[in-house]
């Protein structure tokens, strides 16, 4: 960027610079990981994301399930999942039996992928697992069984996202008008109706209001094609026109969705 101008410096310049990532980006490289166990300190969770396939994790043995998860440091559109294991013929050809969960915060997570059975062909050791496009910080593989070995194995865990995917909201109605209420008395709830019109799931992370108007929702993950309601109620403090909006925060293209709101308001005295 360059500021022309009369200073004695002129011109002021300030360097640029980004990243732009597709389909084939692995987006979980270097990202911070955590796992429920693992089988000493030379096998840690970290060596899944570090780029190098012969370094690996090993959770506890003969103690299933266990799970190792990454977090990819901010919510990402998620289209597939590559695990991998040493790419050598001393690591002969297993099946893990495992499911693919994610979510938004770290705490609740929702199952992408089913259990299933994934075999791990000998020398290459790779597995790749087309995931329906959803939104997710975190990334997690549930894994029941190991018929190599009594334990979860992973020496990379890779994440990519989905191609040419973005999630979208509509709001239907995008505005409402309240009747004329008394001042400080609560009006009939009106609804809007929040759709997801994109093509990956959407991640709604608030949902707010300004003016003299309150609103509930059941608003969170929309998956495509989706809905959800937000419900608005009207409460005057004033005399006259009110006016307010609701804005709906998310990971839409669109981002933010609001709802432009009006009301008048009446002293019954």
């Amino acid at each position: 960027m360059t500021i022309t101008s009369n200073a004695n410096n002129n011109p002021t310049t300030v360097a640029l610079a980004g990243s732009g990532i597709d389909s084939t980006t692995n987006i979980a490289l270097h990202a911070p990981t955590s796992a429920s166990s693992q089988a000493n300190g030379s096998l840690p969770s970290s060596n899944t994301t570090d780029g190098d396939a012969n370094t690996y994790w090993e959770s506890a043995n003969n103690a299933f399930p266990q799970w190792l998860q990454v977090d990819l440091g901010a919510t990402a559109n998620i289209g597939k999942v590559t695990l991998k294991l040493p790419p050598s013929s001393a690591w002969g050809t297993r099946t893990q039996t495992l499911s693919v969960q994610t979510s938004t915060n770290g705490t609740s997570f929702t199952t992408a992928v089913g259990s299933a059975n994934y075999t791990f062909t000998s020398p290459t050791n790779v597995v790749s697992i087309p995931v329906p496009t959803t939104s997710a910080r975190y990334v997690r593989v549930n894994i029941t069984a190991n018929t190599g070995w009594p334990a979860g194995q992973v020496s990379e865990f890779e994440v990519y996202p989905s191609a040419g995917t973005t999630p979208g909201l509509t709001a239907n109605p995008s505005s409402l008008t309240f009747p004329t209420q008394a001042l400080n008395t609560t009006s009939a709830a009106q609804a809007v109706t929040v759709t997801n019109s994109g093509t990956a799931s959407a991640s709604v992370s608030g949902v707010s209001t300004t003016g003299d108007y309150a609103q509930t929702n059941n608003c969170g993950t929309i998956a495509v094609g989706a809905s959800c309601t937000v419900t608005v109620t009207f409460r005057p403090t004033a005399s006259g026109a009110r006016a307010g909006t609701v804005t709906i925060t998310s990971n839409a293209n669109n981002n933010p969705t609001t709802v432009a709101l009006a009301g008048s308001g009446i002293d019954s005295t």
